[in-house]
């Protein structure tokens, strides 16, 4: 079985890196880690931040090694209070929140010819703790940091959990190639609290530390 495992940061990469028995390959210019956890193989690859960085790695390593999963792991800003720092959260589907084509009669956040969610394999879904939350993580191209901006979000997504800036587009990209697909996001900080940025440096380390157990965990249980 072939997972394809996408991190954003270096600081996520390092986090699995840590965990694994890799080797450093690379193929046509292209780096990745290739590692085995039982029978299943792992191409781990960084895109750096952003949906066009995502959306070309995800392409790229789906054309090549042709995953059955495509696991996209990572740290997020939470859209609640009571959802904590350190907390994670599986998603069950992701949505753009900075796409808009509302002049055309789509909802914001929608592309033309495209559901406004994508939907991810439930599959993941069976290592939920009770600790943990599942539901809706959104993307742009934007760190969300005010609460103008979250507000701004809720009052489009009212379900939306947590904000990053590259799931929606490893899942639309996945989805395209008909793969099926997972975003987990351990948070670092809540978005538009005091000491925003702050709680963010302060906890990303133990959140890119608990994103990697929880989804090492995930790919161990499939």
């Amino acid at each position: 079985m072939k997972i394809l495992l996408i991190v954003a940061m270096q600081l996520e990469l390092e986090g699995f890196l840590k965990q694994l028995k890799f080797e450093m390959r690379f193929d046509d210019g292209f780096d990745y880690y290739y590692a085995k956890i039982d029978d299943k193989e792992i191409f781990l690859v960084k895109t750096e931040v952003g949906k066009v960085n995502a959306s070309i790695i995800t392409t790229t390593f789906i054309l090549k090694k042709k995953p059955r999963y495509v696991i996209n792991a990572g740290i997020a800003g939470s859209l609640h209070e009571k959802i904590k720092p350190l907390t994670t959260i599986y998603a069950t589907k992701t949505a753009y929140f900075d796409v808009d084509l509302t002049p055309f009669g789509l909802a914001l956040g929608q592309l033309d010819n495209h559901d406004l969610y994508f939907k991810t394999s439930k599959v993941f879904l069976n290592n939920v703790t009770e600790k943990d939350y599942k539901g809706l993580i959104v993307s742009s191209d934007t760190f969300v940091s005010t609460k103008k901006q979250k507000e701004h979000i809720l009052a489009n997504f009212p379900k939306a959990l947590a904000c990053d800036m590259e799931g929606a587009s490893i899942c639309q990209v996945a989805e395209y190639f008909r793969r099926k697909f997972m975003v987990i996001r351990t948070i670092s900080d809540i978005v538009g609290s005091e000491n925003h940025v702050e709680s963010y440096h302060d906890y990303k380390k133990e959140a890119v530390e608990k994103v990697v157990k929880d989804t090492l965990n995930s790919i161990k249980n499939l």
